[in-house]
């Protein structure tokens, strides 16, 4: 399969992913059908929950494959023009600042302003939250734990690509992906393995991204590779939650399957989409999760503040937990909101001219 066809559908990705997330974070199916036992469907829609525990993980995949081909555009701009690496990293990084600010500035103003209503505010974790590095502060009242790994692994960007250059050969690379997993272990007990067990999978993404680049195809038996490692992922999943349910999160069993799953089975999803987009209505599925895709930091944060916001009315009684219609309203909010987000941020990108 070509290696643009595969890379086509990675806003696809992101469109399902931040819908698995929103799913994931939603309690709808623990709040109202918490006492359902017997309805096949329901205990489906649970299972799931679990299962979509790894749209975080695929937004980190596509993540570290976007951020390869940046590097490596940036860097081949660079030797071609006699520019320092150094300020190629730099441009890098402001890139990022200049895409992420302008979303989440305005949203962190709201949400700083919404806890503050709420007697939820400390001096010291609003500036934590406006530098995006409450969490790594160990003191909660962080927006959430995505936030602060997704600079931490942009930071550190440009030191994979340099070292992806050097180290090529694959024995090589299975060492270096097996050393991003060690450099979880001694977070194992930590509120901070949640972000450090993502880095493998943040990683896998550049290697793929660099394998891609300098390959036009994806041959059969790589992507029969992936859909194992996909499927091997899977039964981990399930062993986990079969076997080790009640340690899994303490010590990253649950996440760390996903190692395997994502980069699989994002490929996989690459090699279906491919063929079914010539039928009409998959055509159209595919461009609406793509289309979907391209909001999803305005989704993400907005979810997250209105699921917050429910809580908070729920906890003050000033709504009650058994009202649905009310979370189905808070659910279809997210949209609104996702666009009224993304137009604050194109005005303050026109104002300031990034």
């Amino acid at each position: 399969m070509k290696s643009k066809e595969i890379l086509k559908f990675r806003s696809m990705w992101m469109g399902i992913a931040i819908l698995a997330i929103v799913y994931f974070h939603s309690m709808f199916f623990l709040t109202f059908f918490k006492d359902v036992q017997s309805n096949i469907f329901i205990s489906i829609l649970k299972e799931l929950k679990t299962f979509f525990y790894g749209g975080t993980d695929i937004f980190l995949f596509a993540s570290g494959i976007g951020c390869w081909f940046s590097l490596n555009k940036l860097m081949k701009e660079s030797s071609s023009q006699n520019i320092n690496a150094t300020d190629s990293y730099f441009t890098f990084i402001t890139k990022r600042f200049n895409r992420i600010i302008p979303i989440y500035l305005p949203f962190c103003i709201i949400w700083l302003s919404y806890k503050l209503v709420f007697n939820d505010f400390t001096f010291t974790s609003a500036i934590g939250n406006l530098l995006s590095i409450q969490e790594f502060t160990g003191n909660g009242k962080g927006i959430n734990w995505y936030i602060s790994a997704m600079w931490l692994f942009y930071i550190l960007s440009p030191y994979f690509y340099s070292i992806l250059n050097k180290y090529s050969k694959k024995y090589q690379i299975l060492l270096l992906i097996f050393t991003s997993f060690l450099f979880s272990i001694p977070f194992i007990g930590s509120k901070f393995l949640i972000t450090f067990s993502r880095l493998p999978v943040f990683f896998i993404g550049m290697v793929i991204s660099k394998y891609l680049s300098e390959n036009d195809e994806l041959s059969c038996k790589n992507i029969l590779i992936l859909f194992v490692s996909f499927i091997f992922g899977l039964f981990l999943l399930e062993l986990v939650k079969a076997k080790f349910k009640s340690i899994a999160l303490q010590t990253g069993l649950l996440w760390y399957p996903f190692i395997f799953v994502v980069p699989g089975g994002c490929i996989t999803l690459s090699v279906i989409a491919s063929y079914f987009d010539k039928f009409y209505i998959f055509n159209k599925i595919n461009r609406f999760f793509s289309w979907l895709g391209n909001y999803t930091f305005e989704v993400f944060l907005t979810h997250l503040f209105l699921f917050d916001l429910y809580g908070n009315l729920v906890s003050k009684n000033i709504v009650s937990s058994d009202n649905l219609m009310f979370y189905i309203f808070i659910i279809i909010l997210i949209i609104p909101c996702s666009f009224l987000l993304s137009l604050i941020s194109k005005i303050i990108k026109k104002v300031i001219k990034i």
